[in-house]
């Protein structure tokens, strides 16, 4: 389903409006179908190349994770794409996540050990990354609450799929840590089945009528606590901060 998106965001023309969206789709798709291949191949004891396929395997878990955070900043940069400084700021994060990234293989090179230590290692900073990642969804939705900006209709497919896979590993994940999720419930098979629900869905929804005539998220009127105007202002003020901050 992930080439299909890929396929379908080419075929729209929209592949360089999220290049961090088109650049998960075909990361994750050639990832998953190279470890489906070595683990038919490889995957067994009596294999002289089993540890090639251990470590792809401990390469793609960062690798996910940083891909996940920059499809999720590159929302946040379309939503705020009219405002400079906020726009540059979304863009700091994602060069960062990418820098965290390569630190990560140079730190993986270089400190060695083996990948079964370094799986281990993944496997309990995976609910860190991924509680993270949800928060970071929850302040992106907030601040968009907070200040009445404008979301297409692609973007909030982009983010459900993302935001809600998130969430969900970070909650298996949690469970799973804490005994609550019963053993023969696999939490990777629980979370890839969401993920390919909503991935089929954004699929089906994702159109080039999408990217017009964006809307802001609904808030009830009794939870504003400023006028348009003013919020309009305030957000104004933030980014020219920002603009002087990142310019210096």
């Amino acid at each position: 389903m992930q080439l299909v998106w890929c396929v379908r965001l080419c075929r729209l023309k929209l592949s360089s409006r999220y290049p961090a969206l088109f650049v998960f789709l075909v990361v994750g798709s050639g990832l998953g179908i190279l470890m489906y291949l070595l683990s038919v191949l490889f995957n067994s004891p009596q294999s002289s190349y089993l540890s090639v396929y251990k470590w792809i395997w401990v390469a793609s878990k960062p690798t996910y994770a940083v891909l996940m955070f920059c499809v999720l900043a590159e929302v946040y940069t379309r939503i705020v794409e009219k405002y400079q400084g906020l726009h540059r700021l979304g863009q700091v994060f994602m060069w960062a996540a990418s820098g965290s990234a390569g630190l990560l293989f140079l730190a993986m090179s270089v400190l060695g050990g083996s990948p079964d230590e370094w799986l281990a290692f993944w496997h309990i900073q995976e609910r860190s990354i991924y509680a993270a990642l949800s928060v970071f969804s929850v302040l992106l939705i907030l601040f968009s609450l907070h200040f009445c900006l404008a979301v297409s209709g692609n973007l909030r497919i982009v983010f459900m799929v993302f935001a809600v896979s998130a969430t969900c590993s970070a909650l298996v994940r949690t469970a799973a840590d804490l005994g609550l999720l019963d053993v023969s419930l696999g939490g990777t098979q629980l979370n890839s089945f969401i993920y390919l629900v909503f991935v089929s869905f954004a699929v089906l929804r994702f159109s080039a009528v999408g990217e017009h005539n964006p809307r802001p998220l609904p808030l009830p009127e009794s939870l504003r606590v400023a006028s348009e105007a003013q919020v309009t202002q305030g957000l104004v003020d933030l980014n020219q901060q920002l603009t002087r901050i990142l310019r210096s």
